[in-house]
């Protein structure tokens, strides 16, 4: 199953952001467990949210080598 990663911007004194990963077989999905895992005091501050699936390793098109 697919991995998602949500950054969500959030202030209270100044701007900060919270991360967390989940996984779901697709986007509104991983909305759906995210709304799970954000805390309320994030949730009642944020004004941003970007959510990108992550790619396993060796499906990246650039990696180090």
């Amino acid at each position: 199953m697919p991995s998602w990663r949500g950054t969500v911007r959030w202030t209270a004194d100044r701007p900060r952001y919270h991360m967390a990963d989940v996984e779901a077989p697709d986007l509104l999905s991983a909305m759906a467990r995210l709304r799970e895992v954000v805390p309320p005091d994030v949730a009642a501050g944020a004004d941003l949210l970007e959510l990108r699936r992550q790619a396993a390793p060796d499906e990246r098109e650039f990696s180090p080598e």
